[in-house]
């Protein structure tokens, strides 16, 4: 496209030059140097634009658009106060601003039209004259304007006042169709107006495919003079409404026609006006080709801007002073900051880039600056501290950014290479620990190429096949045949890993030696295989396995031999098990017994709790209704006798008062063994009364001790067999905690947990050693520990005690809820 808007200007009839803002000339075209008698090996830049203007105050005035606002100047000098200094030509000429990037004036572009340059065309007719100025105004408006639209309505307006027609066109070649053409725009006076259905009618006999053949050979036809090969009339032999009717080609970027520039039912006309509509033609196509051009550049740039920002390397884009201009995503997150707008200073002490040994780089070595000196950098490694205070190793990339030659800036690439770094490191760590294995491993290793020629052997396999590097083969792994076997390469073991991708495992082969010794050798192969699955190789493991062979051999004599002494004492050793197999089966006739005897025992250990508990109530009831009764009567007797008798008794007789309190003492000693054998509270009240009634007893008689109750389970919760088992057991261990352990507190704990009932007694006594037998008997139940153990396992309870020198003692039994049929 640019080459093209370049050959156009450069061979256009027209006058152009193009100036900085200075202006100072930086390009002059063939037809302003012919016109001003500049050669075409002069340098023009040496020149000014007040040399070829036609007043001083030209220049001054024509800066007046040096403003936000202005963007289009001109002026024209009619003969004879405005002539071209050069050669005394009137002027029309068109300015255009030139802005840079800023929005300030970067040069000035000057257009004048090359028909006004002549004194003889400045004496045509005045119809030429109005025609040029149409063309003028018309190219003013085309440059002027802000979209495709209004480039066609100008160009349209510019040709009826070119040509003085009743309509102008816009047409475009149908894709879709060969019968006409499309119309995208036509314009008409108002005194004359036309529809659109009125245009088509008038081009119907248009064939697109024939003008379209016509045009890509010439700028213009005019239908009046030529016959058009494939229209339906021919306007010369028949006129018809196509009659008088111009077209002027529009072309694209590629030079080919697109459509058509019509004009129709034009005035008197000449050359002049048919050149100017064909010059409207082009100029209308380069100003298409433009915004075409523009659309194409903003897409472009908004791809580049999404690449731009989609790139995962950090991307920084600096200018000519080193400011950062640009920077992607990936270069804010590694910065950790937006470096674009910071002054050079301040940037590079941000980036902070260090050298592998952690000094700083110094200014004229860093990447971005090498760059704008014109050195290209290529992946350069550096240390930079990130936003954790974490060194990460960057690589760098950095060009210089030329236009025409010059460098205007640089770009810079970061590669985050840490991760990348530490793989390589540890991938290099593990090869080399790999490489020792291989060199030290026992067995023989081989690794062959995609062509099965070995490629690396350790020294197990040099010394397995008592070959040197050099004399170990390179074509193929023959080395490795099968002495026992026809030699066939594709058959063995490497091979067949290389070739077809099995997997060998344990392959035994026979191999001898340069020295003819036969070695066995258990192989095993697998293929080496690259990401995609390709087969790249194979490697061996070789095993000689000789010696384990005559081992095995060996041990297989040894093996027959101890058959035979095995077979000789089997004999022996089936008496011996048949004499065993009878003494298991008397052991278990005996074991069977002995559990018998064992049930037997604790049903009569049952039964024998059950008697005593049943002769002590018996006796404890007696003592307390016939003994206990007898001495409270004779106890109310001596007391009424007391009251009866005289005040002063007999000497030398027993004070009956001494007699009551004998009774007394009497009757306290037959309750108090009464309660021992069976307290009558534990039937009347329950157990949780007998247990209160028990530690108030207790705590008379052993008041030194202090004893805390933690009862946590109703009266109903505990079966009736059960109660007087747990009052036994506590009264035995509280019994011989006091008697024994000698504590000053005892905790006591009756609870119900889940479906179990459980009883815990502890002392912070002297406690004792489990281990050794406790033999305190209770005078009044007879048992010590062994009976608090049997009365637990009588009911299916569990019975612990734990106990250690100087620790005190904790009794915990353990009661099924339901344990009423146990017991």
């Amino acid at each position: 496209m640019d080459d093209l808007i370049a050959t156009l200007v450069e061979n256009a009839d027209d006058l152009a030059a193009i100036t900085e803002s200075s202006g100072k000339l930086l390009y002059l075209n063939n037809a302003a140097r012919k016109r001003l008698g500049v050669g075409q090996d002069t340098d023009v830049t040496q020149l000014h634009i007040q040399r070829i203007l036609p007043k001083d105050n030209h220049w001054e005035a024509e800066r007046k658009i040096d403003s936000p606002g202005a963007d289009t100047g001109g002026f024209q000098e009619d003969p004879p106060a405005g002539k071209l200094k050069e050669n005394g030509h009137p002027l029309f000429c068109k300015v255009l601003a030139l802005r840079g990037p800023g929005g300030g004036i970067a040069g000035f572009s000057y257009y004048s039209p090359a028909l006004t340059g002549t004194q003889e065309q400045r004496q045509e007719p005045q119809p030429a004259r109005e025609s040029l100025q149409a063309w003028i105004r018309g190219s003013n408006a085309i440059v002027a304007a802000a979209d495709e639209e209004a480039v066609v309505q100008s160009a349209l307006q510019a040709a009826a006042g070119i040509t003085g027609c009743r309509f102008s066109a816009f047409c475009e070649f149908s894709t879709g169709s060969d019968d006409g053409l499309r119309i995208k725009q036509h314009y008409a006076s108002a005194s004359d107006t036309f529809s659109q259905n009125d245009i088509h009618q008038i081009l119907a006999p248009l064939r697109c495919s024939a003008l379209q053949n016509l045009m890509e050979y010439q700028q213009a036809v005019r239908l009046s003079e030529a016959s058009v090969p494939g229209l339906t009339q021919t306007p010369a032999a028949d006129p018809s409404p196509l009659h008088d009717m111009i077209c002027a080609r529009l072309f694209n970027e590629q030079n080919e026609t697109r459509g058509l520039l019509l004009v129709w039912d034009p005035g008197e006309i000449g050359e002049t006006e048919e050149a100017l509509l064909v010059q409207l033609a082009s100029f209308t196509s380069l100003a298409l080709q433009r915004f075409r051009a523009r659309r194409i550049s903003d897409h472009m740039t908004v791809e580049m801007s999404q690449v731009f920002s989609a790139l995962a390397e950090p991307v920084i884009v600096y200018d000519t002073a080193g400011t950062p201009i640009m920077a992607n995503p990936a270069a804010i997150q590694m910065m950790g900051f937006d470096p674009e707008g910071l002054s050079w200073k301040t940037f590079i002490q941000k980036k902070g880039l260090r050298y592998s040994n952690s000094r700083p780089v110094p200014f004229e070595q860093l990447p971005c600056y090498r760059a704008l000196s014109g050195s290209p950098v290529r992946s350069e490694r550096y240390l930079r501290t990130d936003v954790r205070g974490t060194d990460r190793i960057y690589e760098f990339n950095a060009v210089p950014l030329l236009r025409n030659g010059e460098i205007v800036g640089a770009v810079t690439v970061a590669r985050d290479e840490t991760e990348r770094t530490a793989l390589l490191n540890q991938l290099e760590t593990e090869r080399t620990a790999l490489q020792a294995i291989i060199n030290n491993a026992p067995e023989a290793i081989i690794v062959a190429d995609e062509e099965c020629r070995i490629v690396m052997t350790n020294p197990a396999a040099k010394e397995l096949y008592q070959l040197s590097h050099a004399d170990l083969p390179e074509e193929t792994a023959s080395a490795l045949g099968d002495a026992s076997a026809a030699y066939d390469p594709v058959d063995l073991p490497l091979a067949r890993s290389v070739f077809q991708g099995e997997m060998i495992v344990d392959h035994e082969l026979t191999v001898y030696t340069h020295k003819n010794e036969c070695r066995h050798i258990l192989v095993n192969t697998a293929p080496i295989r690259n990401p995609n699955g390709e087969i790249t190789g194979a490697v061996g493991l070789f095993h000689d396995i000789t010696q384990r062979k005559k081992e095995r051999l060996e041990l297989q004599r040894a093996r027959t031999d101890l058959e035979k002494r095995v077979a000789e004492q089997t004999a022996e050793l089936r008496h011996t098990v048949e004499t065993l197999q009878n003494e298991i089966e008397e052991r278990k006739h005996a074991e069977v017994k002995l559990q018998d005897s064992q049930e037997k025992l604790r049903q009569l250990s049952h039964r024998m709790l059950h008697t005593l508990e049943s002769d002590r109530q018996k006796i404890a009831k007696e003592l307390h209704d016939s003994l206990g009764a007898s001495l409270a009567a004779i106890k109310f007797s001596l007391e009424e006798k007391l009251a009866n008798m005289p005040p002063t008794p007999p000497d030398k007789t027993m004070s009956i008062e001494n007699i009551v309190s004998y009774l007394t003492g009497a009757i306290k000693e037959t309750k108090r063994i009464s309660a021992n054998l069976r307290p009558t509270i534990l039937d009347d009240l329950g157990l949780l009364a007998t247990i209160t009634w028990f530690c108030r007893e207790f705590n008379a008689f052993y008041h030194q001790i202090r004893i805390e109750q933690e009862i946590e389970i109703e009266e109903p919760e505990v079966a009736e067999p059960l109660k007087i088992v747990i009052f036994r057991i506590l009264q035995e261990a509280m019994n011989n905690a006091a008697k024994h352990g000698q504590p000053d507190t005892i905790r006591l704990s009756l609870e119900k947990t889940g479906d179990r009932i459980e009883l815990i007694v502890s002392d912070n006594g002297a406690g004792f050693d489990p281990e050794t037998r406790f033999d305190a008997l209770d005078s009044m139940s007879g048992h010590g520990i062994q009976g608090m153990r049997e009365r637990a396992n009588v009911c299916g309870g569990e019975f612990e005690i734990d106990s250690r020198p100087g620790a005190g003692t904790r009794v915990r039994v353990s009661f099924p809820q339901q344990a009423a049929s146990a017991c």
